[in-house]
């Protein structure tokens, strides 16, 4: 064949190629959300607090489910409902992430269809699609923005939420109690996020998502995880009520939560604005004792460090796992703790206070600045007086010796017990030092939320 030819036959197939090829078809939205919506499940919880809603989504062919912590906080029962009526039940748990609210874990069905979990973070400004069961609402699609990518550093400092790690997208899409635990998708039908933390009250755009880096790194981890049954580890899931055990059931259905052992306290109005002028008269003295607070912590993590990992059998105290003991002609304290990584974790917690004491020392500016005072009465304040009752002050050395449920927890502060109320005891370990504003109710403390 003469090289003309060869050639010319040879553009023809490529051309003959280019024309054969099959063009692929961008999908609509609504194809996306379609397609979507058979992976995505209602959650519906029998608990000890009663009936709550949620919401999740299936990951693999393996009856493999992703949801909130708090949607599971508590569940005896738990049974997920596909948007053909399907049923399946939430039969174990592989792996509760409480402080990225993220939980693994297994139905026993394995024929829906998994949603692919996008491999990087997502940009600022790209679409996102929530999809869940807002309010019982099954089956319900919202779509909005990516506002900020934040640290959990940023959480803490921005958002207020020093018990979080991991990445969040933070998203102006509408997230609603009862959506927590669903997918937040892309337009290509890639999860980025799963919808966490909803906004309260005038903040409606402001919401919050756990990334897709961290759920894959969820499911990484619990691969070959042996399942433990629902009940027997979601019992013991403690969250704050802010995230809440999913959307409360229909009105009627069993869901009053039981009183506690210390019952959240109803602060008055004139105690809220006792403490507040307190800390506005108080307030250059304060900032000064920010900086003291801050040497002290650092002459506490010192002497923390010279430790002993074990407590010797003489002081041992089944509900303490730290001990701090004044010794005789010596003008430090002696510290005991129950294990090297418990001694580990103190030092740890010591170090990230002693931060954020540096941190609002530069922070907060005068008393006339309304940000400046509210910032300070936050993280420092007026000192706790345990004598005055129905009175707020602050402390920074209430040492935890057991969570008794989600919400009451005994503390020991100068080798005296009390108990506290809080708005949630999730992740609570004992030894652990707490802080922060106190109102003393008489025969027991409640931390204002």
């Amino acid at each position: 064949m003469p090289k003309s030819h060869a050639f010319i036959d040879a553009l023809v197939f490529g051309f003959t190629l280019i024309v054969l090829c099959p063009v692929v078809k961008a999908q609509s939205l609504a194809d996306v959300i379609e397609q979507a919506e058979k992976s995505v499940i209602r959650i519906e919880v029998q608990g000890v607090d009663g009936l709550s809603l949620g919401s999740g989504f299936v990951i693999d062919d393996k009856g493999t489910v992703i949801t909130n912590c708090h949607v599971l906080a508590g569940a005896r029962k738990a049974m997920a409902y596909f948007n053909d009526g399907r049923a399946a039940e939430i039969t174990e748990t592989l792996i509760i992430e409480a402080q990225r609210d993220i939980i693994v874990a297994k139905i026993n069905r394995t024929d829906a269809p998994p949603l692919p979990i996008s491999d990087k973070l997502p940009r600022k400004g790209e679409r996102v699609i929530a999809l869940g069961a807002p309010k019982g609402l099954e089956f319900t699609a919202t779509q909005g923005i990516v506002s900020a990518i934040r640290s959990a550093e940023a959480m803490e400092s921005d958002v207020g939420r020093s018990e979080v790690l991991g990445n969040w997208i933070q998203v102006d899409t509408a997230i609603s109690p009862g959506s927590s635990g669903g997918p937040l998708i892309n337009s290509q039908g890639e999860v980025v996020a799963m919808s966490t933390l909803a906004s309260q009250g005038s903040a409606q755009s402001l919401n919050f998502g756990i990334s897709a880096i961290d759920i894959a790194a969820a499911i990484e981890f619990s691969d070959g995880a042996i399942g433990a049954r629902l009940a027997s580890k979601a019992i013991n899931i403690r969250m704050s009520e802010d995230e809440g055990r999913g959307q409360p059931g229909p009105p009627g259905s069993p869901g009053a939560a039981p009183g506690g052992i210390v019952r959240k306290q109803q602060i008055s109005e004139s105690t809220l604005a006792a403490y507040v002028q307190a800390g506005i008269d108080q307030f250059d003295q304060l900032k000064r004792g920010i900086k003291s607070a801050s040497r002290g912590l650092q002459d506490d993590m010192s002497e923390m460090r010279k430790g002993s990992p074990f407590i010797p059998s003489a002081l041992y105290d089944p509900n303490r796992s730290i001990l701090r003991v004044t010794v005789p002609g010596r003008r430090e304290p002696k510290w005991y703790f129950r294990s090297q990584s418990l001694k580990d974790a103190t030092i740890a917690r010591q170090r990230q206070r002693i931060r954020e004491y540096n941190r609002l020392s530069s922070e907060i500016a005068a008393p006339d600045d309304p940000y400046s005072v509210q910032k300070l009465l936050l993280n420092y304040g007026p000192p706790l007086n345990l004598r005055d009752s129905k009175s707020i002050g602050w402390a920074d050395d209430l040492i935890v010796a057991h969570a008794f449920n989600a919400h009451d927890v005994l503390v020991i502060r100068d080798d005296e017990p009390y108990l506290m109320w809080r708005e949630s005891t999730t992740g609570l370990s004992a030894g652990e030092i707490l802080s922060g504003p106190v109102y003393v109710a008489g025969t027991a403390t409640a931390e204002i939320a």
